[in-house]
């Protein structure tokens, strides 16, 4: 996976190696997001789902300045060729801005969120959950979460804080002021979301998973330790 082009202004090619005739090939006829000359996607993926789904979340950038990525997205796909929404609509490539079938939120260019920021979940039914941040109509930057359900994407607001994060800047952004770390289920019905903010310190957020509410008691979250394979 590459980018041909600059930041704020690019496409997004997928290539396939052969290993037998240790060749590299095209794997779509087509860039796979396309930035019309006036933009670019930064997406999270590939990853695959506990249905053996295929999920790619992204945010498309106006310019180098990251404080113009705007209109979270996602799309699926069995295939990694034929792709649609959460909700099966077939979603036509190369992934254009235009194609507002796939925006989870029209977050506006300068509202808060950052490439990078997304991290997509699952709960207990499968259904894809996306948690990012954002700001509100105050200005002040909050976590969200998302879930695909009832045909729309809804997303929930988990915070209230009262305090802005501005942020702006090329290349490699070191800490903004927010980070969201970790986000996995765990075996309760419940979702773990850890953050670092510059403002509250480092904590972790947990949601009940069918309500999406934050939980009011005290929930202990084993570290996340990789297996080690045998």
């Amino acid at each position: 996976m590459y980018r041909s082009g600059g930041s704020g202004n690019g496409r997004r090619f997928y290539n396939r190696y052969d290993s037998l005739t240790k060749t590299w090939s095209r794997f779509l006829d087509s860039a796979l997001f396309e930035g019309d000359g006036k933009r670019n996607a930064y997406p999270l993926g590939p990853s695959q789902g506990p249905t053996g789904l295929f999920h790619l979340v992204w945010v498309w950038r106006d310019t180098p300045d990251c404080a113009t990525n705007h209109h979270l997205s996602h799309a699926q796909s069995r295939d990694l060729q034929s792709w649609t929404t959460a909700g099966g609509q077939a979603l036509q490539l190369p992934f254009t801005l235009e194609q507002s079938a796939a925006c989870v939120d029209p977050i506006p260019s300068g509202g808060g969120i950052i490439n990078g920021c997304e991290r997509l979940v699952f709960d207990k039914q499968a259904r894809p959950l996306i948690a990012y941040h954002k700001r509100d109509v105050h200005g002040h930057m909050q976590i969200y979460i998302a879930r695909f359900q009832a045909g729309h994407w809804h997303p929930v607001v988990l915070t209230d804080w009262d305090k802005e994060v501005p942020f702006s800047g090329r290349g490699a952004m070191p800490f903004i002021g927010i980070r969201l770390s970790d986000v996995r289920r765990l075996d309760e019905g419940l979702i773990s979301i850890g953050y670092r903010h510059r403002d509250y310190g480092s904590g972790r957020i947990v949601v009940n998973e069918k309500t999406l509410k934050p939980v009011d008691r005290q929930v202990v979250v084993a570290p996340d330790i990789p297996r080690m394979l045998m």
